[in-house]
């Protein structure tokens, strides 16, 4: 995100579309990838483009901690819906 911090959004958006190919299977970098999305998107001020890939992000966030077998405080660890909360 490096490229987002130095406002270079081009190829910010570039390496996010190539990010979500990479990250079709699974699930917890996807969410990571559509919250930098948000970010993205609240930085370059397209605040609804925004919300949606934050709200995405956090469905699969949510959806991951219901359906897993691992304890959520292992889950919480490697990804926490409290961080896309705070982007909103």
């Amino acid at each position: 995100m490096d490229s987002l911090q130095n406002n270079d959004f081009e190829l910010t958006k570039k390496l996010l579309k190539k990010a979500e190919k990479l990250a079709e299977k699974d699930y917890r970098v996807l969410a990571c990838t559509y919250n930098n999305y948000g970010c993205l998107f609240r930085k370059t001020k397209k605040l609804r483009s925004a919300l949606h890939f934050l709200l995405k992000a956090l469905e699969i966030e949510y959806k991951q901690l219901n359906e897993s077998d691992v304890a959520v405080d292992d889950q919480l660890v490697s990804s926490n819906p409290c961080d896309i909360h705070l982007n909103i």
